[in-house]
């Protein structure tokens, strides 16, 4: 007897996680009109957009990206995050792909760099702009925050897609 409420509260659980995914997930697809979305991970990439599987952060945040073609020649990725290191400074790079050139560092070819200070609760926006390089198909973003006795950064987020511009 006490079987049957049970399985009813957890189908309601179900039914009601359900239509709240699917209400993000329509959501999302109305953020996509004016650019892309994308969450931002802490897995580590190198330039060609290849995970580091081994490399270690301290970072419990999250972020994400809205990403955009602002004219026939200019990206725009407004980069948000979420509960990271609170009054901490982080490097962004919005990287574009394939590569021309095999850094993409800030001052590189195809990158745009820019900074968020994060306030009090972590939290932090910045929005980059930039020119499309020749040949590029897509970009990604690269948030990390410099670690000073290393040139592997504290914690890092990156996109989990290379977005099509």
């Amino acid at each position: 007897m006490r079987k049957i409420p049970a399985l009813l509260f957890i189908g309601a659980n179900i039914l009601g996680t359900a239509a709240f995914c699917g209400a993000t997930g329509v959501a999302a697809a109305d953020a996509s009109s004016s650019g892309s979305l994308v969450p931002l991970t802490p897995k580590f990439r190198a330039c060609d957009f290849t995970w580091a599987v081994n490399v270690p952060t301290m970072g419990k945040g999250s972020g994400q990206a809205v990403i955009s073609r602002a004219t026939s020649n200019k990206v725009v990725a407004q980069v948000q995050l979420i509960a990271a290191e609170p009054a901490a400074h982080y490097n962004v790079r919005l990287i574009q792909s394939p590569r021309t050139s095999a850094g993409c560092g800030a001052g590189d070819a195809g990158v745009t760099a820019g900074g968020i200070d994060t306030d009090g609760s972590g939290a932090g926006t910045v929005t980059l702009d930039g020119p499309i390089a020749a040949n590029s198909t897509g970009v990604w973003v690269f948030v990390d925050r410099p670690s000073p006795h290393s040139q592997t950064p504290i914690d890092f987020y990156t996109s989990e897609i290379i977005t099509p511009i």
